[in-house]
C-alpha cells in the first residue's frame, strides 16, 4: 500500500541521513537524504494554505479589540513555522485577497510584521481601498542608537490586478503612487512628533513599496518577467512619480499558486528603476539582513 511504501522510504532515508556520523565522505549523501525527508513531510500546497487560514481565523477570533488583535498577530508573526522549511510566510500572500476580509487583513498584517521583524516597527495599519486590502507601516532600521536618532521610513503593500506586465507602470503612476505620496504627506508629521526623525541630507529616498501582482504567469520565465517590468517602469512620468513619492525600492510579489511566489525588487537609481538581480526571488527585507 502507499502507506507501507511511504514508511519504508522514510526508514531508508533516515538510515541514509544517519551516515553523517560515518565520516565526511558520506556528508553529501546524508545531507541529500535529510533534505528529502523534510520535503516528503511537507503537506500539499492547498493543505498548508487552508491550515494557515484556519490558524489566522482562530487567532483573530480570540481578540476582543484592535489592540489585542495587533498583539495576537505580532505573536503569530513570530511562529517558527512561518520561517521554517514549510515557508509559511510565503503562503500568507495567497490569503491577501481572501473572500473574508478579516482573514485578508490578518494575513497582510502578519506578513508585514514577519518581514519587518528585524526592524523597529512603529505602527502598522491594514485597511481597504475600494474593497482591496492595503497595508501601511512606519518603521526605522534597528540600531543601538536611540530611535529618535534614525530616519523615519514608510512602507506600503498594495494589490494590483493588472495582468499585462508592460502596463503595471501605468497603474503605479495613475493611482498607486499618488495615493502613496498622499499617505506620506498626511501621516508623516504625526509620526515625527511621536517617534522623531533624522532626515537624510543627500536626498536619498527611504520609503518602500510592495506590490502583489495577482494572477498566475507560470509560462513567463524570470528574465522575461523582469524585462517586461523594466519596460513598464521606466517611462519618464513613472520615474518622476516614484521620485516624488520618495520611494527607494519597489518590490513585486508574483502570486503564482501552487508554486511559491516570485519576487523582483527594483531600486530607484539615477537611470530610473532598475532590478537588483541579487535580490531576485528573495524575500523583501532579507537583503538588508544579509
Amino acid at each position: 500500500s502507499d502507506n507501507e511504501f511511504s514508511s519504508a522510504l522514510e526508514l531508508q532515508l533516515e538510515r541514509l541521513a544517519a551516515l553523517e556520523t560515518a565520516g565526511p565522505e558520506y556528508a553529501g549523501v546524508a545531507l541529500a537524504a535529510s533534505i528529502a525527508r523534510l520535503e516528503s513531510s511537507i503537506p500539499d500546497f492547498s493543505v498548508r494554505v487552508n491550515s494557515l487560514r484556519s490558524d489566522l481565523k482562530a487567532t483573530i477570533a480570540k481578540a476582543k479589540d484592535e489592540e489585542a488583535r495587533s498583539a495576537a498577530l505580532q505573536a503569530f508573526a513570530t511562529r517558527p513555522e512561518l520561517g521554517s522549511y514549510q515557508r509559511g510566510v510565503d503562503m500568507l500572500v495567497y490569503l491577501f485577497d481572501d473572500d473574508e476580509k478579516s482573514v485578508a487583513r490578518a494575513a497582510a498584517e502578519a506578513y508585514v510584521r514577519r518581514m519587518y521583524s528585524a526592524h523597529d516597527m512603529l505602527h502598522v495599519d491594514v485597511g481597504e481601498n475600494s474593497g482591496v486590502i492595503e497595508a501601511r507601516w512606519w518603521y526605522k532600521y534597528r540600531s543601538t542608537a536611540p530611535k529618535t536618532n534614525a530616519p523615519l521610513r514608510f512602507g506600503k503593500l498594495v494589490l494590483c490586478d493588472e495582468q499585462d506586465l508592460e502596463k503595471v507602470g501605468n497603474t503605479l503612476s495613475s493611482s498607486i503612487l499618488p495615493a502613496y505620496e498622499q499617505d506620506v504627506k498626511d501621516q508623516k508629521p504625526a509620526y515625527i512628533d511621536m517617534f522623531g526623525d533624522m532626515p537624510v541630507t543627500d536626498g536619498t529616498p527611504l520609503n518602500t513599496l510592495h506590490v502583489l501582482l495577482k494572477g498566475a504567469r507560470l509560462e513567463v520565465d524570470d528574465e522575461t518577467f523582469s524585462a517586461a517590468l523594466d519596460k513598464s517602469l521606466n517611462p519618464t512620468k513613472i520615474v518622476d512619480a516614484v521620485s516624488k513619492a520618495g520611494v527607494r525600492s519597489v518590490n513585486f510579489i508574483a502570486n503564482e499558486p501552487p508554486l511559491y511566489p516570485r519576487a523582483f525588487t527594483f531600486e530607484a537609481t539615477k537611470d530610473g528603476l532598475k532590478e537588483d538581480p541579487l535580490r531576485r526571488n528573495m524575500r523583501p527585507t532579507f537583503y538588508h539582513l544579509l
